[in-house]
């Protein structure tokens, strides 16, 4: 059976990989779904959380095992996972990418979620942020 590391997009934790993690388990999957810096239960102070502290804490969990692993992110979880896989090949089986941003050499976040002037205001100005763990919504 393979081995499996589930990455959490913005704004989530390893708890929203619950389900499929069940399910790859039950198959008898060995699988790690995991909280980046300052997400989930991970207790990292803000200012030390970017980008590359989210690949980092990637390839910990890629290299922390002999054997290669599938690599399974969603949304800006792509970024981390893409960065980790390029340091620890070696530790890469196969990547796979949930709806997840897949850059470029050299793209940044900002500039694969970019939208037009305004594009976003109704979205923030409506967007309810309530419950624990906490959950974005849209009200009809």
């Amino acid at each position: 059976m393979s081995r499996f590391v589930l990455v959490h997009g913005a704004f989530h934790g390893a708890w929203c990989w619950a389900r499929i993690a069940q399910r790859l388990r039950a198959a008898g999957h060995r699988v790690s779904a995991i909280d980046l810096p300052g997400s989930g239960e991970d207790q990292t102070p803000a200012e030390a959380v970017d980008l590359k502290a989210y690949a980092r804490r990637v390839a910990q969990e890629l290299t922390s095992d002999a054997e290669t692993a599938i690599l399974v992110g969603h949304s800006m979880g792509g970024i981390a996972l893409t960065q980790a896989a390029a340091d620890a090949p070696e530790s890469v089986e196969q990547v796979i990418y949930v709806a997840a941003f897949l850059p470029r050499n050299g793209e940044s976040l900002l500039s694969l979620a970019s939208l037009p002037e305004g594009a976003g205001d109704g979205v923030q100005a409506n967007m309810v942020v309530a419950g624990e763990p906490p959950v974005a919504s849209m009200p009809p």
